[in-house]
Parts: structure tokens; C-alpha cells; sequence
């Protein structure tokens, strides 16, 4: 009886063994196989990351607005694609750069006032009176501090229009030299005042040179200050400046020098911190009798420039948005947007001068302006900063004919 048990119990031990066995081996075929698919996968991940690349940013194109850019600029949009430094904006959004973009659904334009004063007019231009239309103005002080947008509406034929006689220009005074800072070009920073509201403008040159003219033509204050950006070191330059008033009354001042050997700065300049953001105190918009236009009335509560967006309320019907920036705003103020003005070589000038030419094989606006497209590629390129020519020499010669450059 005894031997029977024992007998039973070998018999379950040796069951139990089996199906440990049976289970053992089971399981080292699922983890097997589980093995063989992570391995599959792990080589497959990479290719899948690469080629999602490659299509996000082949398809980005296309949803960059609904006009649909990739439909008829493929080859530009896969050029840009190909440079080895390439310029991201350039293939994640063609209308920032490209189309006129406001907060309306209507045709509009952008005004860039940088008188950088308080108290200012500003001539609007001519308006459709048939039409309606949201004006927004921000105040932006030195700082970069923006004010809220403030908004009016404006009916053409509603304006009020100025019955009598605004105050004539009759003095100009207090013309000084408030700074020069060495850059790569040397920055001046000329101001003075005048008892009605004139336009600023200043005419300098320095021993041998031909004059040049700045001009500040559309907008009118009573306090100036013009900042010249592209003086050369160790200089001497001759300057008169220049005010007219919305009649066209002018007043020239007599001749003064700016030296540039010297740096040095009259100015008293906050902290940025302790600097309060600039709001918008007073805006009207109005006509004055017997002039063409309408004109924008606008004061802040600190110096500041001012930009004026215009937006005709209905929408229009454009194939390509509210239409296409202007030539100026496309190769010189966007790139602002991001790209400080003294970081670059002066642009919105002319290259012509006794030493200076035109470039034959540059890109210029408007009988030879030099733009940031000038010089640099606006959707990549081959070079790091995107330059057409090495900027240690080919591309300087371009423009510049002086033997110190040859």
C-alpha cells in the first residue's frame, strides 16, 4: 500500500516537472519572438523619423496659407529647402514676409513714423471717402516698449475738417549734436526745435563729398531729432537742418560740424526698467481746408514712434491674401522685425558716390538702393549668414571701387 502511494506521488511529481518544462519552453518562444519585433523596430525607427522629417517639411509648404504657395512656387519653396543654412522663416511662412497682413479682413496699409517725439502730425494721405476704415496706432518708445493698439473708425466724408489756420513755422532754434557712438559706422544724433509743428530734415557732407539729404516728409512736430547712421571715423562733417511746415513754409539753420573722432553723449538715458510703457494720450483724425489728405493728430505719453495701420472694413476678393507688401517693406523693414538696424551695413541708401558703384550683379531697389537683399540671400544659402559673396572681400568690392577695399 505503501509502494502504491509513493508510486502515485513520483507519478505527479514527474507531471508537474513535465508541465514546468512545457510552460519554460512556451515562454522563452514568446520572448523569442517579442525580441525579434523590438529589434525589427528599433531599426525602423530611425527611417521613420528621417522620412517624417523629409515629409513634414515638404508638406509644411502648403499649409503655410490657403492660397496654396507650394501650387505655384515649388521650385523656389524646394530650393530654399536645399540650402545648407537655411532661413526657417523662409519655409514656414511665405506671408509673413510677402503678404500684407492686418487685423481686418480689408485692404490696408502700414505707416512707420520715427520721429520719435511726443507730440506729432501725421499726414495719412488720401483716402477713398466711398470707403470705411479701421485706423490702430501703437506708440513704441527706444526701449522697444509697445503701447495697446488704440482703435478708431473713420468715415472719409464725417472727418472734421480744421476751419482756420494752424501756426505757421517762423522759428528754428536749438540745433546741437547730442551724441556720437562708434559702431561699425558711426551713429550721430542731431536735434532742435521749431514753434510750429515742420517736417525734419537735415542736409550733411563732409570735404570732397557730395551733400547727402535725410527727410522725415510726412509727419510734423515741434521737437526733432534725426539719427545718422552710416558716418564715416575720424570725419568732419558739415550739416544744416531743415524744417517745413504743413504749407510749405521753410526755415534752413546756418552750418554746423560733427566731429566723429570723438565719442561722447549729451543725452540722459533711463534704465529700461524704470521706464513707464508708452500709451497713446490724445488721436484725431482731421483735414485742413484747401489741402489734399487727411491727417492724424497724435500725442503719447513719453517720446515714441509711431506706426499707423489703415484697414478698409469690407473684404476683398485677392488671390493672394490683402496683396503684396511693398518692394522697401519686403527687403529692408521685415527684416528689422527680427534683426536690429545697426547690426547690418547701412541699407536705403545709394551706392554711387567718387568711390562707390552700383553693383551690376546685386539685387537693388529703386536706381540702386542697397537693401538687406543686397547682400545676404533672403531664403538661405550656401554661406552662414546667408551672404551672396564671402563678406571678407568679394562681397565688399561689389559696391566699393577705394583701393583699401582692392
Amino acid at each position: 500500500m505503501l509502494n502504491l502511494i509513493q508510486y502515485r506521488e513520483d507519478c505527479v511529481k514527474e507531471s508537474v516537472g513535465f508541465y514546468r518544462l512545457k510552460i519554460t519552453i512556451g515562454t522563452y518562444e514568446r520572448v523569442k519572438k517579442m525580441y525579434r519585433y523590438i529589434r525589427t523596430f528599433i531599426l525602423i525607427l530611425p527611417l521613420l523619423f528621417i522620412f517624417t522629417i523629409l515629409f513634414n517639411n515638404i508638406t509644411k509648404g502648403k499649409d503655410i496659407n490657403p492660397d496654396k504657395c507650394m501650387k505655384c512656387h515649388e521650385k523656389i519653396y524646394m530650393k530654399a529647402l536645399s540650402n545648407p543654412y537655411r532661413h526657417t522663416v523662409a519655409t514656414e511662412d511665405c506671408a509673413l514676409c510677402h503678404i500684407i497682413r492686418n487685423s481686418d479682413t480689408g485692404r490696408g496699409k502700414s505707416l512707420k513714423f520715427s520721429t520719435f517725439q511726443s507730440e506729432n502730425i501725421l499726414y495719412l494721405g488720401k483716402l477713398d471717402e466711398d470707403k470705411k476704415y479701421r485706423m490702430e496706432v501703437t506708440a513704441t518708445d527706444s526701449a522697444e516698449k509697445s503701447s495697446e493698439p488704440a482703435v478708431i473708425a473713420i468715415d472719409p466724408e464725417k472727418i472734421w475738417e480744421y476751419q482756420g489756420k494752424l501756426q505757421t513755422l517762423q522759428e528754428l532754434y536749438g540745433v546741437k549734436v547730442d551724441e556720437v557712438r562708434k559702431r561699425s559706422f558711426v551713429h550721430a544724433t542731431i536735434s532742435w526745435d521749431t514753434n510750429a509743428f515742420a517736417t525734419t530734415e537735415i542736409e550733411y557732407l563732409s570735404k570732397g563729398r557730395y551733400p547727402y539729404r535725410f527727410s522725415m516728409d510726412n509727419s510734423y512736430t515741434k521737437a526733432h531729432k534725426i539719427v545718422l547712421r552710416d558716418l564715416r571715423h575720424k570725419r568732419r562733417y558739415r550739416f544744416s537742418v531743415i524744417s517745413r511746415d504743413i504749407y510749405g513754409n521753410i526755415l534752413q539753420s546756418g552750418e554746423y560740424i560733427i566731429d566723429t573722432s570723438k565719442e561722447f553723449s549729451h543725452l540722459n538715458k533711463p534704465l529700461e526698467n524704470d521706464l513707464p510703457y508708452p500709451f497713446i494720450s490724445l488721436m484725431r483724425v482731421f483735414k485742413i481746408n484747401g489741402k489734399e489728405g487727411f491727417y492724424l493728430r497724435v500725442s503719447a505719453n513719453k517720446p515714441s514712434e509711431i506706426l499707423v495701420r489703415l484697414n478698409e472694413v469690407e473684404q476683398l476678393d485677392i488671390r493672394h491674401g490683402r496683396g503684396f507688401v511693398s518692394e522697401k517693406f519686403l527687403k529692408i523693414d521685415i527684416c528689422y522685425k527680427c534683426h536690429p538696424p545697426d547690426a547690418s551695413h547701412p541699407v536705403g541708401v545709394k551706392a554711387k558716390g567718387d568711390k562707390v558703384k552700383t553693383p551690376d550683379d546685386l539685387p537693388t531697389i529703386q536706381g540702386g538702393i542697397i537693401t538687406c537683399i543686397t547682400c545676404h540671400k533672403p531664403h538661405g544659402g550656401e554661406r552662414t549668414y546667408f551672404n551672396r559673396f564671402d563678406f571678407r572681400k568679394d562681397l565688399c568690392i561689389k559696391c566699393h571701387i577705394e583701393e583699401d577695399y582692392l
